[in-house]
């Protein structure tokens, strides 16, 4: 993807951000997620990546000067996480913008990724299974 230039800024010199993305717990590095800080530019949506090293460091460079919105995400990691933006939010919304100037990189910009729930729901403590047609035990069913 080329590089939006303003009229007179063809020698604006791009910023990076960079940090690293960990699992909960135990913030074990991860190899291969994604990392994508995007921005309006000059009036044209930009969205610039990069994926995690084996270390879960990475930069990403060449980012002209704007306001981003960070997102992390499982990318070719192989691992089912829960993707997220900068600041431990699933809302793009409630993210932390990062502002970055020509030639400026902002480091720790880190993530400690949650894994995602597998399997179905438990009946919440306190509440009893009801046996269901076939004589299994399922959640317990309200009164209408």
């Amino acid at each position: 993807m080329a590089l939006p230039v303003a009229a007179g800024a063809e020698f604006a010199q791009p910023g990076a951000i960079e940090g690293k993305v960990t699992v909960a717990p135990g913030k074990a590095p991860i190899e291969g997620a994604e990392v994508c800080a995007s921005a309006s530019v000059e009036g044209e949506w930009f969205t610039q990546c990069a994926n995690t090293k084996a270390n879960g460091t990475y930069e990403v460079t060449g980012l002209p000067e704007a306001i981003y919105r960070v997102r992390f995400s499982k990318g070719e990691s192989g691992k089912n996480l829960v993707a997220e933006y900068w600041r431990n939010t699933t809302n793009p919304n409630a993210a932390k913008l990062i502002s970055i100037s020509e030639r400026q990189t902002v480091e720790n910009i880190n993530a400690e990724l949650q894994p995602k729930a597998v399997g179905g729901s438990k009946p919440k403590k306190g509440q009893k299974g009801k046996k269901n047609q076939q004589g299994k035990k399922g959640p317990k069913q309200g009164r209408g």
